[in-house]
């Protein structure tokens, strides 16, 4: 497939086209029997043998299923027989694959999707053995045929053994090293030399056999223009041979007696090294599992349901057959030999490891449904066989977490994440995520690729959070900051693909400065909430707010005033403007792609709720706050954090909602109204009793702590600027050293709501949705206790972890009464 011919080489060829829908416009004929008709056609008009002979002989068996597969094939269902079904060889034989004629975009489109299949993102150590099982197999065909030592491209120490050498580290190791992906073998070995997998010595003996070598292939078939690859047996043949390749002894006999001593020390050569290859690779970890569970999956399921309920399942039955349908031939029909194989020898090893885990029934059927969703790929076989740690982690998380289940059973390719040492690695900060994430958006043309770029990006970022939170390894503080992050920088990125896209088709908004120039008008995107506080969870929604302003001297009533100047080919007014942008920024955020969402948007909290308008200017927004706006609308905007856009924007926003969230306020009437509206979310939202108890905002929940924080900062914020932060713990903080509160009550709420947050946390992660309750069931209440890091006592871990809630709510409610009783005095 690549530049590396020689003299009488066959022409290896795979026809693809892009879309398998549609007709022809004229004969109206499919797209498929189209594109097959054009493959036989050029196929023809090189291989037919005329008086003249042959272009080029053709060979097409590299295409999916060989001289049986159909000569042409779509895109999509290249990449769908690459990830169920391609074989090692295939991966082997794709490395020198390039486009050669047609559309140059599908050809790179082709290169692009062959990556994952052939470069593996982990150490492939099964690659080692299949191209060890493959050279075998063509040295035996060799042999059956009489003269394997006087092949010099399948013989011994030959061509291609020389370039299974090459290939071996690229399968293996290009996954991780993008470097060593080089289709020309000689290149390809002194890359292997540059990174430190070849010595500089047997990079030159092998670079120096591989000429000589293929020199030779090239003398023996200029002869005859036969595909020959054998020496010749004729003495008289021989010495010519040997002349033409500079070995010119006092008689023909010393000719060839130095071709042979040279044939025999290359040879020798690329033999030793190939063969010291598989002798030093390390051999693939062996999973075994206990003989025991081996036999259950042997037995009749009457007599092995009892044993599956004795091993800890709740649901035996259900088990032992979700067990035996794992690669059912009846389920993975098209499965092949080598993946059943592969089944057999997973099966017992996952019986054992999801009974280690803390629900071995959910464990299982999680891991069930993924394979259902990949299709029963032997490729992700082999990835947990070869990869035993990784294997372990992933059924432990499917035992664990609905919720990291679920990026899995969405996202796959995410097992690439749990592979290797860095499965704990510390996620990107916000600065080098945001750099990777612009490289990664850059990269890709179309507006539905960076939707669901963005998307990958996102549950990549998510995972790693979660992996690291489950592994007990960082504070709450830490888990809530950078899912903050996360978000902060994808709402960045959409930001700026809306508003490129919005001056692409409308320009830039302008207005006539007081100063009697044009200036760009200015949008900023503040976030409240969870989002402002830096305060997210893993299902939490973004509650944005949309300003606008002109510079000074603009229009006074922003949704009315038409724009002072033609926007390029629109005469948008500036509200009509970002209306349109901010309308782009929601749907890029909320839009279901083939990834998924990004994330669910509140915009409610804007002047006027529903009922207002999507985005404000800023004149507008402070003649809002100050002639309608409610209490709990000032109190709101202690969240208020600037997010992207214009910078000087978003500072003159948050300075402005901090002069109505920080005015001074009436002790009593502010008490009465932060109270009031604390218990009507507990009796209204909370609904606890008979044994309900909901976290956020039940009796001594989260809303208790927060809104008694933020009680005291508008009670204090006038005339203490220090306590003024969206995050809660800062602000408890801040209020502690101001004097507002006691080390005691700080310290008391402090623990409290660390403790609330990792719990509701803990419940998402478990349950796998916005999860704000206590389970009822003893069962489920102790896989919560786990999760909060409570062990067994006298009085069972599940008793512990609720009698530790009951009394911790118990206080914080007793703070909450107590501190605003006071206020009331």
């Amino acid at each position: 497939m690549h530049t590396q011919l020689n003299f009488s080489s066959d022409i290896d060829l795979l026809y693809l086209y892009s879309l398998d829908a549609g007709e022809t416009t004229e004969l109206r004929i499919p797209i498929h029997e189209f594109c097959t008709k054009l493959a036989e056609q050029v196929t023809q008009a090189i291989d037919k043998v005329t008086p003249e002979g042959t272009v080029f002989r053709v060979d097409l068996r590299l295409r999916p299923w060989g001289q049986r597969g159909t000569l042409a094939y779509p895109l999509r269902s290249l990449e769908r027989y690459y990830e169920g079904w391609g074989q090692p060889w295939e991966r082997a034989a794709l490395l020198k694959a390039r486009p050669v004629a047609g559309s140059p975009r599908l050809g790179a489109q082709f290169l692009t999707m062959i990556e994952p299949f052939v470069f593996r993102k982990y150490l492939d150590h099964s690659a080692f053995t299949e191209l060890w099982e493959m050279k075998a197999r063509i040295e035996r065909a060799v042999e059956r045929k009489g003269g394997a030592g006087r092949d010099i491209k399948r013989g011994p120490g030959g061509i291609r053994e020389l370039e299974f050498f090459v290939q071996a580290h690229q399968l293996v190791y290009g996954g991780t090293q993008p470097a060593l992906r080089e289709s020309n073998s000689l290149r390809a070995l002194e890359k292997l030399r540059r990174h430190g997998f070849l010595a500089e010595q047997a990079c030159e003996e092998l670079s120096q056999a591989y000429r000589v070598l293929r020199t030779l292939e090239h003398r023996l078939q200029m002869v005859h223009g036969l595909q020959t690859h054998s020496l010749p047996t004729q003495r008289a043949e021989l010495a010519r041979l040997a002349h033409s390749m500079g070995y010119r002894g006092e008689t023909p006999e010393a000719g060839i007696r130095q071709l042979e001593a040279a044939l025999a020390l290359h040879t020798e050569r690329v033999r030793e090294s190939f063969e010291r290859l598989f002798q030093t690779m390390p051999p693939p970890p062996v999973s075994r599992a206990q003989p025991h569970f081996a036999e259950a999956l042997t037995l009749p399921e009457d007599v092995a349901i009892p044993q599956f309920q004795t091993l800890g399942f709740r649901r035996p039955t259900e088990a032992y057959r979700q067990l035996a349908g794992l690669g059912d031939p009846r389920r993975f029909p098209h499965a092949s030999q080598r993946t059943r194989s592969l089944w057999n020898r997973l099966r017992p090893l996952l019986l054992e490891k999801v009974l280690g885990t803390p629900d071995p029934d959910l464990a299982l059927t999680q891991f069930e449904q993924f394979f259902a969703r990949v299709g029963g790929r032997w490729t992700y076989l082999s990835l947990l066989l070869d990869n035993p740690a990784t294997f372990d982690l992933l059924v432990k998380l499917f035992g664990t977490s609905q919720f990291v289940a679920g990026l899995f059973l969405d996202h796959p390719e995410l097992l690439d994440v749990l592979v290797g040492t860095d499965a704990l690695a510390i996620p990107l900060e916000a600065e080098a995520l945001r750099a990777e994430l612009a490289d990664s958006l850059w990269a890709v043309p179309t507006y539905e690729e960076k939707l669901d770029t963005l998307r990958r990006c996102k549950d990549v970022q998510l995972l790693r959070v979660a992996l690291r939170h489950l592994a007990g390894q960082e504070e709450i503080e830490w888990v809530t900051g950078r899912l903050t992050d996360i978000a902060d920088v994808c709402l960045q990125a959409v930001y700026t693909l809306a508003r490129e896209a919005l001056q692409a088709r409308y320009g830039v908004p302008l207005f006539w400065s007081a100063e009697g120039g044009w200036k760009e008008a200015e949008f900023a995107v503040i976030g409240l909430g969870k989002l402002g506080g830096r305060e997210l969870t893993y299902y939490s929604d973004l509650d944005l707010l949309f300003m606008y302003s002109p510079e000074e001297g603009g229009a006074e009533d922003e949704a009315e005033a038409p724009a002072p100047s033609p926007l390029a080919a629109s005469s948008l007014t500036r509200h009509a403007y970002f209306y349109k942008l901010a309308q782009r920024v929601i749907s890029m955020l909320t839009l279901y792609t083939g990834q998924g969402r990004l994330y669910a948007i509140d915009a409610r909290l804007r002047p006027s709720g529903n009922a207002g308008a999507l985005v404000t200017s800023l004149p507008a927004f402070v003649r809002y706050q100050a002639q309608r706006a409610h209490l709990w609308e000032h109190q709101t905007l202690i969240k208020g954090r600037f997010i992207c856009g214009a910078a000087a924007l978003g500072q003159r926003v948050i300075e402005a909602a901090h002069r109505f969230s920080y005015t001074p306020h009436e002790r009593e009437p502010l008490r009465r109204e932060i109270d009031h509206c604390r218990h009507r979310m507990e009796t209204e939202l909370g609904q606890e009793g008979k044994g309900r108890r909901h976290v956020k905002y039940g009796f001594g929940g989260l809303v208790d702590v927060e809104f008694l924080t933020q009680f005291y900062q508008l009670q204090y914020g006038a005339g203490a600027p220090g306590v003024r932060k969206p995050n809660t713990l800062d602000a408890l903080r801040a209020l502690q050293e101001s004097g507002v509160l006691s080390s005691a009550d700080a310290a008391l709420l402090t623990h409290g709501y660390r403790f609330l947050r990792q719990l509701e946390l803990g419940l998402q992660l478990l349950f796998g949705r916005a999860h704000h309750e206590l389970p009822s069931a003893e069962s489920e209440v102790r896989k919560v206790s786990k999760v909060m890091g409570f062990r067994p006592a006298e009085t069972g871990e599940a008793a512990g972890f609720l009698e530790h809630y009951t009394t911790l709510t118990t206080h914080i409610r007793s703070v909450y009464t107590r501190l605003l009783a006071r206020a009331e005095g």
